[in-house]
């Protein structure tokens, strides 16, 4: 015997039920079962957000869900099986959950990182998810796309953005280097999600950005080309090295690698270098 409840429409706060269903069965066997909820629902992506959290939703990685703020909207569709008589997360208890997010925005992400204009396309299953579409990150408007394998931990990220000054003086602080202007590129992060062990693989853009090196003797103007690429290493969240750095900026350029201390000190690199302008 099942036990079959549908609805057509209903409220929680300012989102929206739109249709749903829960069914039970077998009903009347004394054996472990679970409650099937499937339902579809629109609304703030700010009340969507405290639902997540009071169905016990945490952390996840380095994402504290109990510290970030949502603003937008949301549509959502969601399947999840709830064993009747036993307590539980809820949020550890969803099978699938489809959902697309309109002028959205984040605060208090990881690494001091807001969004804004956010339009994504969210798809979540227990053993895989991914989230595709467009925002304003640090400021730049991006687009990214990112895949994560539940049961291996495992995130691959790819991310790409206009020239931008917040990227430049991200840039201008690993490398130690007096960097102006604008700077963009591609982003591609494969690791686990608290960012402990990862490879980052990055493409930049230099051509609207002005660098200064005194030591070489150099300098790159705004109006001249310029491109880098590179392999970033985490290891405990920290940089332990870059490698197959490759520079043409200008008058320079130069290949080679850094390693870097628990500290996050330099403590070696090998470059090979050639700067017309220090001739």
């Amino acid at each position: 015997m099942r036990f079959t409840a549908s609805f057509l429409t209903g409220r929680i706060d300012d989102i929206a039920l739109q249709r749903g269903r829960i069914v039970i069965e077998p009903v009347l066997d004394d054996i472990q079962k679970n409650a099937m909820i499937s339902l579809n629902a629109k609304g703030a992506a700010s009340t969507a957000m405290d639902l997540a959290r009071q169905a016990g939703l945490s952390q996840y990685g380095s994402f504290d869900f109990s510290k970030i703020k949502a603003d937008g909207e949301i549509e959502f569709s969601l399947e999840a099986a709830l064993p009747l008589g036993k307590h539980g997360s809820m949020a550890n208890r969803i099978q699938k959950l489809d959902a697309t997010i309109s002028n959205g925005s984040f605060r208090n992400l990881p690494n001091q990182m807001n969004v804004d204009d956010a339009e994504l396309v969210v798809d979540i299953s227990t053993d895989n998810s991914q989230i595709t579409g467009t925002a304003t990150v640090y400021g730049a408007p991006s687009e990214f796309s990112l895949e994560i394998d539940h049961q291996k931990r495992h995130v691959e990220l790819v991310g790409q953005t206009p020239p931008s000054a917040l990227l430049a003086t991200a840039i201008a602080k690993i490398f130690d280097l007096d960097i102006a202007g604008s700077i963009g590129g591609k982003i591609v992060y494969s690791g686990d999600p608290s960012m402990s062990e990862a490879k980052i693989g990055m493409t930049v853009d230099l051509g609207s950005a002005s660098i200064n090196v005194p030591k070489l003797n150099w300098a790159k103007l705004p109006a001249e080309d310029g491109r880098a690429t590179m392999t970033i290493l985490l290891r405990k969240g920290e940089v332990a090295s870059l490698q197959n750095i490759d520079v043409a900026a200008g008058s320079l350029s130069a290949q080679g690698q850094m390693a870097f201390d628990t500290t996050g000190q330099d403590t070696g690199r090998l470059f090979r270098t050639r700067c017309l302008a220090g001739k």
